[in-house]
Parts: C-alpha cells; structure tokens; sequence
C-alpha cells in the first residue's frame, strides 16, 4: 500500500476539518436555552375587578400580569397556567400556542384575562377568587416555576411586586398591568364590600339586623353603624365580628314606626387607624329606608285588555255572542302557595281602593294556583258570577289594580298600573310573566303565560 507524504496529509487536513463543520450544522442545530425559574415572574394580578378595562370589551375580567425579566423575548404559548397548583400540571390551562401574541417581550410585560367570555390566547378559561386561592405557572414541559397562595382581594386593588420582580408581593392602589409596578400601597383603609339589611323592606316597629362585609388586610379594629330618624342625631352602635375569617360584622337598628325613614351609615377602622365609611361620603351622604305595611304574598296585574270586540269571550251562554267579548284583566300568581283572590278589592282608580270586593263565597273560583293566572271579566254584570266585576276599562286610557287587606286592617296595593289608551283586541302586559317591563300583544294569552306573541 502506498503511504501518503507528509506534505500530502497537510493538505487534506483543512478538507477534513471542513467536512466535520459541515456534519455539525446538518445534524446538530443550535437550541437556545430555556428559560430558568426566575426569567419570568408572575408580577402583579387582580382577583376582583369592577372598574378596571383591562382587555378594552367592558367586562372587567380578573388578570395576572407576566414579566420577562431578560433581554430576550420569550415566548410563552404553549405554557400552563392554573387557579388551583394542588391540580396536576396537565389539568391547568395550557395558554395557546403559534400566536405572536404570547410573547413575552424583553424586560417587558404580558396580560393573561382570567375569564371565560372570550376563547382567545389571551384568556385563561378561569376566574380568580377573590376571597384567596392560588396562582401556578409551568413551562411547555410542565416544569412548576411559579406557585404561590394569596389572601383575600379588594376590590380595584391589585397585589404584585414593587419595584418588578423584588420583594414579597404587596397591594398596589394603583394597578398597572401591562406597566411597570408603581410603589406598595403602604396600609390601605379598610373596604366595606357589602352592607345588607333584614329584612330588607321591614314592617313598622320590627327590628332590622344590618351586615357588613369589611376587609383589611392589617386587620379589624371596629366596626361602627350610625342610624337616625327623620333626619335627627345619629346613634352610635357598635357591631359584634360574626367571624373575622369571612371579615362578618353584625348590628340591630330597633323597629320604627310606620313611614319614618330611617337613615344609617357604616364606619370601619383598621389596626393602624385608618377608617373607611359607607357611603363614602357619609355622613352627609347615607342610605335609608321606611316601615311599611306590606301583604304577605305577591300577586301581579299581568296582562289585560280594554278594548275586546272578538279575541277572548267571557264564560257561559249570551242572547247576543258579541256581549260575551268584554274587558278582561289576568291576575298572576309567582308563589309557591295558592291564593285566593275572594274578599279583594279590584279598581280602575288607584286613588279608591276599595272600588269592588271580589266575593268570598266560591273559593274554588277565586283561587289562583302556585305559579298560575286568573281572568276577571271588566263588564259591570257581577250577577253573572263572581269573576264578573263591577268595572270597566277604558280604551283611552286610566288604571288597573288590586287591593288587599294586610290582616291589620290597612287596605294595601297588591299590584297597579296606569296604562295611556288601546288599540281594539290589543292586549298590553308585562313582557314576561312578573317581568317589570310591559308591552303590546297582538296574540293575547288570558289565562297562559305572556310572551308568546306580540
């Protein structure tokens, strides 16, 4: 065999290592490196969002805001994110993939809207709680990078890092997703959630608890109810903690006579002093409410029609057919219990109500079934039956209601209303049965349920 001369192999060697360079780029591509843990931080978010227009639709979603805390976009499509960490990483919502949208820019910032109105890659399939829960993000391997647990939220006020990426998480009284995070909030007052009365619209000289819902996160030191009648000095009443977990607070605003408005207000201080009030601008501003008489039931005016030629006919056998197409008013029933109408009184005036007394003597007639409809006949001929009564409607226009006794002896409005004129065999009712909005139906349905046709 013939042996190659030094100079020989000197002159293959470039070819060889040219050859090697070559094998290295076709079989062996350059693959950057991963993101490591703390590349991308989840750096603010929002559990309980009222006023914030965060995605520009007006929903208000909930949102957690992501921060690339290096020179280098990255692209998150593909990744997990979750409102429950205790769940396995492929139960979490994967974020859509092949999107520029879910890149993370360069020392920039990305928000996911936590709702489910919107199918988009932004949008991660959940809600966030804002009584507390959890925050979980993991790579496209399902590697867990951020998990962490959160207290409960005030309303409009987000919690994040400040500056972005350092420190524990704070609330922020400026929420600034999409942007870098302003400074902590420093103590916050408290925020009085809710404030609910029961009952809600009390009977003269009963008792009303009042219920505040108030958080803070450095903690509860009072919670104050200040109330008055008529408008006279206010009268201080310290509220006892149901539980501080849920931040319950409880007080009793003693019964009132009939027709006093009672106005109150609510005060809360927390642990450093700092005290919130609702309405805020108490106590110039306050809510208030009156005891009244009410009946124990609810019945509804739900359809009627003043102007009857040939559409509905009033029962039984008529000389003349057309005398049997009068006036006809439907009374409807929500309730769960049957109510027997007998002993009423029906009016086309709502200034006398006590016009006409439906009679008691034929219960089976007069008793209108758990979610069901009676007719009364407008006609002026009671002696054709006990659903026959003494009134008339007028095609130009006046009122329809019904009167009860609350068992007291006051005469109370059941239901009313004042209608401006109608068109001849056109009904006019309230939209759905109950509903607060009233219509026109050319297809009436005395005795059924409104809506079908208008």
């Amino acid at each position: 065999m013939k042996k190659l001369q030094t100079w020989q192999i000197l002159l293959l060697l470039p070819l060889l290592v040219l050859g090697a360079c070559d094998s290295d780029d076709d079989d062996d591509p350059v693959v950057p490196d991963p993101p490591v843990v703390t590349d991308i931080m989840i750096n603010e978010f929002m559990a309980s969002n009222d006023n914030i227009d965060v995605d520009g639709t007006g929903n208000m979603p909930d949102w957690i805001e992501l921060y690339n805390t290096t020179d280098t976009d990255i692209e998150v499509g593909g990744w997990y994110i979750t409102d429950s960490i205790t769940d396995d990483v492929e139960e979490w919502h994967q974020i859509t993939a092949g999107t520029d949208l879910t890149v993370v820019p360069a020392n920039g910032w990305l928000v996911l809207f936590c709702d489910t109105y919107d199918d988009g890659p932004l949008y991660t399939q959940f809600k966030l709680g804002g009584g507390g829960e959890s925050i979980g993000l993991a790579d496209l391997s399902m590697n867990k990078l951020v998990e962490f647990d959160y207290e409960q939220q005030t309303t409009d006020i987000s919690m994040g890092h400040a500056p972005d990426g350092e420190g524990d998480r704070v609330f922020l009284v400026t929420p600034t997703p999409g942007a870098a995070n302003s400074a902590g909030s420093g103590n916050l007052p408290p925020v009085i959630s809710d404030v609910d009365l029961d009952p809600v619209s009390p009977l003269p000289d009963t008792d009303v608890t009042v219920t505040v819902e108030v958080f803070d996160d450095n903690g509860i030191d009072s919670v104050t109810l200040y109330w008055n009648v008529d408008g006279g000095e206010w009268t201080e009443v310290p509220c006892t903690a149901v539980t501080k977990v849920t931040g319950e607070y409880t007080c009793v605003i003693p019964g009132q006579a009939v027709d006093a408005v009672v106005g109150y207000y609510v005060s809360a201080t927390d642990t450093d002093a700092e005290t919130a009030l609702d309405p805020e601008g108490a106590p110039t501003e306050f809510e208030t409410f009156v005891p009244v008489f009410q009946l124990p039931f609810t019945l509804y005016i739900n359809e009627f029609m003043a102007d009857n030629s040939l559409t509905y006919p009033a029962p039984g056998e008529y000389e003349d057919p057309t005398d049997a197409y009068v006036d006809w008013i439907e009374i409807y029933n929500p309730g769960d219990e049957a109510i027997d109408i007998g002993g009423m009184y029906i009016t086309d005036d709502l200034s006398s109500n006590q016009e006409w007394q439906i009679p008691t003597t034929a219960p089976d007639s007069t008793t209108i079934a758990a979610g069901g409809y009676l007719v009364l006949f407008a006609d002026k001929v009671s002696e054709r039956g006990v659903l026959h009564v003494e009134i008339k409607l007028s095609s130009s226009g006046e009122d329809v209601g019904l009167f009860a006794d609350d068992g007291a002896g006051h005469i109370l409005m059941a239901d009313g209303y004042t209608y401006v004129g109608s068109t001849l065999d056109v009904s006019e009712g309230r939209e759905t049965d109950g509903d607060d909005s009233w219509t026109t139906f050319t297809t009436s349905s005395p005795g059924a349920a409104n809506g079908e046709g208008k």
